[in-house]
């Protein structure tokens, strides 16, 4: 039966979808080299396998020709994130640590001791 809170179900996700659709259009996309979108790439891969099984992946390392090596998570996640916004988004150290101090997670959770370790290793290292 198709009803009032039917309805207005189905209007807020249409709505919810358009304007999210059309804020990611309005983000700026920044332009980056090849040297630099391989470094990227790398480290990514590097995190996206030290947090999976490295198997799950091999046919994808084989395609772009990467090599998997051990890692600490949070200084190559800090690592990647503070080249991105150097390089890509050309923010200097005060613009950096703004932005980070806007990052709120809720309780003492392990999730938040890993971002405020991931946040303190990014502005050493800026």
């Amino acid at each position: 039966m198709f009803n009032s809170l039917t309805a207005n179900y189905f209007l807020r996700n249409k709505i919810s979808a358009n304007l999210t659709t059309n804020f990611l259009y309005e983000l700026p996309i920044p332009e980056v080299d090849k040297d630099l979108l391989e470094i990227i790439s790398k480290k990514s891969f590097n995190l996206l396998c030290h947090f999976s099984e490295k198997k799950l992946y091999e046919d994808l390392r084989t395609e772009l020709d990467f090599e998997v090596k051990e890692i600490n998570p949070v200084n190559e996640r800090a690592e990647l994130e503070v080249l991105i916004a150097k390089e890509l988004f050309k923010l200097n150290k005060a613009d950096w640590e703004y932005l980070c101090s806007t990052f709120v997670y809720g309780a003492d959770s392990e999730t938040k001791k890993e971002l405020d370790a991931i946040i303190a290793h990014s502005i050493e290292i800026y």
